[in-house]
């Protein structure tokens, strides 16, 4: 089966003891391959594109914002438990690769009119990393070619490793597919 998806997904950073959400979406491509003909299990791989952003700080003078953006590639094992309405559910596991294509921090100065970026994968800026790998867990709720998805990841390998601290990274997508 092959399957688009269509997500709202939010991305967790966790340093120095604080939390910080960042809202936004995902989408992409899930294939799921047959491993044995007689037992309904699936290899599922494909490719998704996350996007998150968030306003850390604005008053009238400024705004301060942070933006995201990956290229998650899953290798997972599903089951598949079908009814024979058409409706079926589908617990998935596994894990995932990711590329940081994009993670900036944004500072508008009003007052000025000028607007700084900075990338966090420059030198400067410190030892973000642009590959991390993680694991991740899930669902699939779904009827005839309709589902339903919901969904957790929690990366193993950190953004990024300052000194002693690390900031540590986690999602959830709910969403929707459909499969052809």
């Amino acid at each position: 089966y092959n399957r688009f998806n269509f997500s709202y997904s939010t991305l967790k950073l966790s340093e120095f003891g604080l939390e910080d959400t960042y809202p936004g979406f995902r989408f992409g491509w899930t294939g799921g391959y047959s491993v044995v003909e007689t037992v309904p299990f699936f290899l599922e791989t494909g490719v998704d594109f996350s996007f998150n952003t968030k306003v850390l700080e604005e008053d009238k003078y400024s705004k301060e914002k942070s933006t995201t953006a990956s290229l998650i590639v899953p290798l997972q094992l599903a089951y598949k438990l079908s009814f024979q309405n058409g409706a079926y559910i589908s617990p998935y596991t596994g894990f995932y690769f990711k590329v940081n294509v994009l993670g900036k921090d944004t500072e508008t100065s009003y007052h000025y009119d000028e607007t700084e970026s900075y990338n966090w994968f420059d030198e400067d800026y410190g030892s973000y990393r642009r590959f991390q790998m993680g694991w991740r867990i899930g669902g699939n709720i779904g009827y005839k070619a309709f589902n339903f998805n919901v969904g957790y990841m929690l990366d193993f390998i950190p953004l990024c490793k300052e000194g002693g601290e690390k900031i540590k990274t986690s999602s959830v997508h709910v969403g929707i597919g459909v499969n052809f």
